[in-house]
């Protein structure tokens, strides 16, 4: 099989924690897709699940238009791995990338094709990790999509929000990706939900980005006169 076509979870839970430093907001989380979060904050949510903004010095692009880029999926490790071939894989993806297009394009302006690309302002990708995936037939031929069961027992949404112009992070959204195990046709809608919740995540991480960018510049003590 393909490894370098499947993306497989590495054995890592999220780790949620207050810092040291007494600031309420101040958070510690890692997670299988966005790694570490360090000097982010929390604009809402608990543990490992909510929405993270930077939270760094400096000026802050304000958000305009963004340009959702290609989903990935990351099945865990519990997987039937000899049953998610690259082409099954690459169809599951697809499944959730048209379902993360269309539902952020509801919540706020999206780029599509390269001209409106060219002016956006910020780019969003989302990958769906933990998803569990095994064959519930015991054929010996390759398994076909209707012999494959898709589990969510520690599934969950992971998208970023980067500036254009610096590559830089500026938000970040960890959803519960929850649901009781399905098969192939109705995977479909579950993506959907899924796709429905992290887009409804990344339009309020965009306006906490816009609430810092239009924030004024801290005002400059002049010298004291000797």
């Amino acid at each position: 099989m393909n490894f370098n076509a499947l993306k497989i979870s590495a054995i890592c839970v999220g780790l949620c924690a207050a810092c040291s430093s007494g600031d309420k907001n101040a958070i510690n989380v890692a997670t299988p897709w966005l790694g570490t979060l360090n000097g982010f904050e929390r604009i809402s949510g608990e543990d490992e699940f909510g929405v993270f903004r930077r939270n760094t010095p400096g000026k802050t692009a304000r958000f305009e238009r963004g340009i959702v880029l290609p989903s990935e999926i990351v099945v865990s490790a519990r997987s039937d791995l000899g049953a998610v071939q690259p082409e099954t894989y690459e169809k599951i993806k697809a499944l959730f990338s048209d379902a993360v297009q269309a539902e952020m394009a509801k919540k706020f302006p999206t780029a599509n094709g390269s001209a409106q690309s060219a002016g956006a302002s910020h780019r969003i990708k989302v990958a769906l990790t933990g998803l569990t995936v095994t064959r519930t037939s015991n054929s010996p031929f390759a398994a076909r999509l209707n012999d494959l069961r898709f589990s969510f027992e520690n599934a969950k949404t992971e998208a970023e929000i980067r500036e254009v112009k610096s590559n830089t992070r500026q938000a970040a959204i960890v959803v519960p990706a929850a649901g009781k195990p399905i098969g192939w046709n109705t995977l479909r809608d579950q993506l959907v939900v899924f796709a429905r919740e992290t887009a409804a995540g990344t339009a309020k991480a965009l306006s906490a980005i816009n609430t810092k960018a239009d924030q004024p510049p801290p005002a400059v003590e002049a010298p004291a006169k000797k």
